[in-house]
Protein backbone atom coordinates (compact mmCIF):
# COMPACT_ATOMS: atom_id res chain seq x y z
CA UNK A 1 0.00 0.00 0.00
CA UNK A 2 1.51 3.42 -0.65
CA UNK A 3 1.80 5.85 2.31
CA UNK A 4 0.65 9.48 1.65
CA UNK A 5 3.63 12.33 1.59
CA UNK A 6 2.15 14.96 3.90
CA UNK A 7 5.39 17.70 3.25
CA UNK A 8 3.86 19.21 0.67
CA UNK A 9 6.57 21.72 0.74
CA UNK A 10 9.57 18.83 -0.04
CA UNK A 11 7.27 17.22 -2.73
CA UNK A 12 7.65 20.15 -4.48
CA UNK A 13 11.15 20.75 -3.94
CA UNK A 14 11.78 17.47 -5.06
CA UNK A 15 9.53 17.06 -8.20
CA UNK A 16 10.51 20.98 -8.90
CA UNK A 17 7.48 22.76 -8.34
CA UNK A 18 4.94 19.93 -10.84
CA UNK A 19 2.92 19.45 -8.24
CA UNK A 20 -0.90 19.56 -8.04
CA UNK A 21 -3.18 18.93 -5.27
CA UNK A 22 -6.54 17.40 -6.06
CA UNK A 23 -8.92 18.13 -2.92
CA UNK A 24 -11.65 15.62 -4.65
CA UNK A 25 -12.87 12.31 -3.52
CA UNK A 26 -13.84 9.28 -5.60
CA UNK A 27 -17.67 8.92 -5.35
CA UNK A 28 -19.84 5.81 -5.78
CA UNK A 29 -22.90 5.13 -7.39
CA UNK A 30 -23.81 3.65 -3.42
CA UNK A 31 -21.72 2.70 -0.81
CA UNK A 32 -22.95 -0.42 1.02
CA UNK A 33 -22.08 -0.72 5.09
CA UNK A 34 -22.14 -4.08 6.89
CA UNK A 35 -20.86 -5.68 9.89
CA UNK A 36 -18.97 -9.38 9.55
CA UNK A 37 -17.32 -9.72 12.68
CA UNK A 38 -15.62 -13.05 12.07
CA UNK A 39 -13.87 -11.91 8.71
CA UNK A 40 -12.95 -8.97 6.65
CA UNK A 41 -14.47 -9.78 3.43
CA UNK A 42 -17.95 -10.57 2.54
CA UNK A 43 -18.96 -14.28 2.97
CA UNK A 44 -19.06 -15.88 -0.55
CA UNK A 45 -22.85 -16.36 0.04
CA UNK A 46 -23.74 -12.92 0.85
CA UNK A 47 -21.89 -11.45 -2.25
CA UNK A 48 -23.38 -13.28 -4.69
CA UNK A 49 -26.54 -12.62 -2.82
CA UNK A 50 -25.50 -8.85 -2.73
CA UNK A 51 -24.11 -8.88 -6.89
CA UNK A 52 -27.99 -10.18 -6.86
CA UNK A 53 -29.44 -7.39 -5.39
CA UNK A 54 -27.34 -4.63 -7.51
CA UNK A 55 -27.56 -6.66 -10.99
CA UNK A 56 -31.49 -6.09 -10.28
CA UNK A 57 -31.17 -2.37 -9.86
CA UNK A 58 -28.22 -2.16 -12.56
CA UNK A 59 -25.21 -0.95 -10.70
CA UNK A 60 -22.36 -3.46 -11.37
CA UNK A 61 -20.80 -4.29 -7.21
CA UNK A 62 -17.34 -3.61 -8.68
CA UNK A 63 -18.44 -0.10 -8.74
CA UNK A 64 -19.68 0.02 -5.07
CA UNK A 65 -18.00 0.72 -2.29
CA UNK A 66 -18.09 -2.18 0.65
CA UNK A 67 -17.35 -1.04 4.04
CA UNK A 68 -16.97 -3.71 6.81
CA UNK A 69 -17.69 -1.43 10.22
CA UNK A 70 -15.74 -4.75 12.16
CA UNK A 71 -13.12 -3.87 9.82
CA UNK A 72 -12.73 -0.40 8.70
CA UNK A 73 -9.90 1.02 6.14
CA UNK A 74 -8.39 4.27 7.39
CA UNK A 75 -10.02 5.90 4.74
CA UNK A 76 -13.47 4.87 6.35
CA UNK A 77 -13.73 6.85 9.85
CA UNK A 78 -16.68 8.98 8.50
CA UNK A 79 -17.87 11.85 11.32
CA UNK A 80 -20.54 13.00 9.72
CA UNK A 81 -23.25 11.06 7.06
CA UNK A 82 -21.82 14.17 4.58
CA UNK A 83 -18.46 12.67 4.79
CA UNK A 84 -19.74 9.48 2.58
CA UNK A 85 -18.85 9.42 -0.75
CA UNK A 86 -21.68 8.71 -2.08
CA UNK A 87 -25.60 9.86 -2.98
CA UNK A 88 -26.88 6.57 -1.66
CA UNK A 89 -25.95 4.36 1.15
CA UNK A 90 -27.04 0.63 1.98
CA UNK A 91 -26.55 -1.03 5.24
CA UNK A 92 -27.19 -4.41 5.59
CA UNK A 93 -27.27 -5.16 9.18
CA UNK A 94 -24.96 -2.36 10.10
CA UNK A 95 -25.63 0.06 13.18
CA UNK A 96 -25.13 3.56 11.34
CA UNK A 97 -26.51 5.76 14.86
CA UNK A 98 -22.72 6.84 15.03
CA UNK A 99 -23.62 8.71 12.05
CA UNK A 100 -27.03 10.16 13.44
CA UNK A 101 -28.59 7.63 11.50
CA UNK A 102 -31.68 6.11 13.06
CA UNK A 103 -31.59 2.24 11.97
CA UNK A 104 -34.45 0.95 13.71
CA UNK A 105 -36.90 2.04 10.59
CA UNK A 106 -36.29 -1.15 8.29
CA UNK A 107 -36.83 -0.71 4.40
CA UNK A 108 -37.87 2.49 4.89
CA UNK A 109 -35.69 5.26 2.78
CA UNK A 110 -34.35 7.94 5.25
CA UNK A 111 -33.35 11.47 3.29
CA UNK A 112 -30.21 13.50 4.60
CA UNK A 113 -29.56 16.52 2.29
CA UNK A 114 -29.17 14.98 -0.73
CA UNK A 115 -28.35 11.47 0.39
CA UNK A 116 -30.83 8.46 0.84
CA UNK A 117 -30.42 5.86 3.71
CA UNK A 118 -31.70 2.44 3.53
CA UNK A 119 -31.51 0.18 6.42
CA UNK A 120 -32.26 -3.31 6.09
CA UNK A 121 -31.31 -6.04 7.58
CA UNK A 122 -28.40 -8.20 7.51
CA UNK A 123 -27.64 -10.32 3.56
CA UNK A 124 -28.22 -13.55 5.71
CA UNK A 125 -30.96 -12.59 7.04
CA UNK A 126 -32.73 -11.42 4.01
CA UNK A 127 -31.62 -14.18 1.70
CA UNK A 128 -33.65 -16.55 4.11
CA UNK A 129 -36.63 -14.17 4.23
CA UNK A 130 -39.47 -14.15 1.12
CA UNK A 131 -40.73 -11.20 3.04
CA UNK A 132 -37.87 -9.57 3.88
CA UNK A 133 -37.00 -10.27 0.01
CA UNK A 134 -40.11 -7.93 -1.12
CA UNK A 135 -39.57 -5.62 1.48
CA UNK A 136 -36.20 -4.78 0.37
CA UNK A 137 -36.82 -4.81 -3.34
CA UNK A 138 -39.73 -2.21 -2.61
CA UNK A 139 -37.72 -0.14 -1.19
CA UNK A 140 -34.86 -0.59 -3.64
CA UNK A 141 -37.44 0.35 -6.48
CA UNK A 142 -38.51 3.93 -4.22
CA UNK A 143 -34.07 4.22 -4.01
CA UNK A 144 -32.88 3.84 -7.72
CA UNK A 145 -35.79 4.38 -9.66
CA UNK A 146 -38.40 6.73 -8.55
CA UNK A 147 -37.30 9.67 -10.15
CA UNK A 148 -37.12 7.80 -13.44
Amino acid sequence: MLKAIKDIAFLRNFLQDEVYLVNERKRYPVVIFYEEATQEYLKPQDEVFLEKILQAVNVPLLKTRLINLKFPEPEDTFQKLIEIPSEKIISFGANLQHLNLNTSEQYQLKYVGDLTCLYADSLAEISESKEKKKQLWDALKAMFFANN
